[in-house]
């Protein structure tokens, strides 16, 4: 266990969650960056531009350790996939893409499998106890 009494996540658990985190965000970029240079813009890719940016923000919340991060992980794998499948609807296939979807969905998986968000949420009642306990006294 981690030696912090408010942090219930071992430090293996908090390294799984950055390192997942930051390589999730760089996956998401290069899809990103890919997108903007190759995409022939209309309606449907402008809102994948905002899919990319609703999966970056979930990969910084789980790097950060966020609650919310756990939910929009899994909303993430779900953009992805939209991303991929309408990508492949149009006759187009990127290889980084299908890497972010499949990258998604085995994080997500193995999260929830490990019970990441029970200790993020644990770890998010015990700071707010803490808080409320020194409240007003300093």
């Amino acid at each position: 266990m981690n030696p912090h009494p408010l942090n219930p996540l071992t430090k293996y658990e908090e390294d799984v969650c950055i390192w997942g985190g930051v390589i999730g965000v760089g996956l998401s970029v290069t899809s990103l960056i890919q997108h903007i240079a190759v995409a022939r813009f209309f309606w449907l890719t402008y809102m994948m531009l905002g899919f990319y940016f609703i999966i970056i923000i979930a990969f910084i919340l789980v790097a950060i350790r966020h609650v919310a991060g756990s939910v929009m992980i899994i909303v993430s794998a779900a953009l992805s996939m939209a991303n991929e499948i309408i990508l492949k609807n149009h006759k187009v296939f990127s290889m980084i893409v299908l890497l972010l979807a499949l990258y998604s969905v085995v994080l997500a998986v193995y999260l929830f499998n490990e019970k990441i968000p029970a200790r993020l949420k644990e770890k998010r009642r015990l700071e707010m106890e803490e808080e409320e306990r020194w409240r007003g006294k300093i």
